[in-house]
């Protein structure tokens, strides 16, 4: 099996900065794709967010983090909406 000349390809894709943006393009393209809007529970929802505090999460909840509540105990958060709540917060530098 004769493996790919990376080095030609490095130089192609430097080279044509129109190739470059394309391949971005659609790998970006590729994970959108593949990203599904899920519903995810409470300890998955504290993994993303890189929370380990039940209260930290109740008071995101209280700052607009949109949850669904199903009967009295089942809470679900969806995937694209605490994405969206973290990216809210996303600070400017100078």
């Amino acid at each position: 099996m004769k493996h790919p000349d990376f080095n030609n390809m490095r130089t192609l894709i430097l080279s044509d900065e129109e190739t470059l943006f394309e391949l971005l393009n659609r790998f970006y393209k590729q994970i959108k794709a593949e990203e599904k809007d899920e519903y995810m529970t409470e300890k998955e929802t504290m993994k993303l967010l890189g929370i380990s505090s039940k209260s930290t999460l109740f008071q995101y909840r209280s700052n607009g983090l949109p949850y669904y509540q199903i009967g009295r105990r089942v809470i679900l958060y969806k995937r694209s909406e605490v994405v969206q709540f973290i990216e809210s917060y996303k600070v400017h530098g100078f």
